[in-house]
């Protein structure tokens, strides 16, 4: 190993701290809203569906408990699409105001 070499291999991890310091702080300020805004609707909408998902399970879950095949699956069909309006439609809300 030169002395270049070992001299950047040395102060590398000191030169890479005092820039961090100097530029986390810039960055954070700069990108943070843009990244907030670019994957917010991402993450809602993934939220949305984790949420259909989820309430279809349960009411496949109370449906077969109490309920015979045929009235389960016309349930579903009308429900579903009206919970699924209205959680994307909750979910969108504070997204309109900004």
């Amino acid at each position: 190993m030169t002395w270049p070499e070992k001299w950047i291999e040395q102060m590398r991890p000191q030169f890479e701290e005092r820039l961090r310091g100097e530029l986390e702080p810039k960055l954070r300020g700069e990108l943070e809203p843009k990244l907030r805004r670019e994957y917010q609707e991402k993450l809602r909408l993934g939220l949305a569906e984790e949420l259909r998902q989820e309430l279809a399970a349960e009411l496949r879950q109370d449906l077969a408990e109490g309920l015979q095949p045929d009235a389960e699956r016309k349930l579903l069909a009308e429900l579903l699409p009206r919970v699924e309006k209205k959680l994307l439609g909750e979910l969108r809300e504070p997204h309109r105001k900004e």
